[in-house]
């Protein structure tokens, strides 16, 4: 089983996702978890769709029951949609799999209970009631 690291930006500035890559390099080094184990799924895209390949490759392979957790540096990197977010969610949790936000890290603990403070959380401009 893998550990997965999701990484997107919303544009292509040249640096920005070779930059979150190497700060969950870096991380995931000091978590102790070995590099042959890593499997990045890096993209541009909009937050807001779903139609972004690596995100898809990231969802097919916890599918396959092949990744046991994956890394984000906060959970607005997999979705600013948070109706896809919490299908995301689900699926994550059908299958078994952790998700550690690195910015939020009581995310996982929260997630069962209070999703929507979350949300709020991570969305403030979405104005979720």
């Amino acid at each position: 089983m893998k550990t997965a690291c999701y990484c997107r930006c919303a544009y292509d500035d040249g640096i920005s996702l070779e930059i979150q890559k190497e700060d969950m390099k870096s991380i995931l080094q000091e978590a102790g978890v070995p590099e042959q184990d890593i499997v990045f799924y890096a993209e541009y895209g909009s937050g807001i769709s779903a139609k972004r390949e690596e995100l898809r490759r990231l969802l097919h392979d916890v599918k396959g029951g092949n990744i046991q957790t994956v890394y984000v540096k906060n959970v607005s990197r997999l979705s600013r949609d948070f109706v896809l977010l919490d299908k995301i969610l689900h699926l994550l949790e059908k299958h078994h799999v952790t998700l550690v936000s690195i910015q939020q890290p009581k995310f996982s603990e929260e997630r069962q209970s209070e999703f929507l403070s979350i949300v709020k959380n991570c969305f403030p401009a979405a104005n979720v009631v």
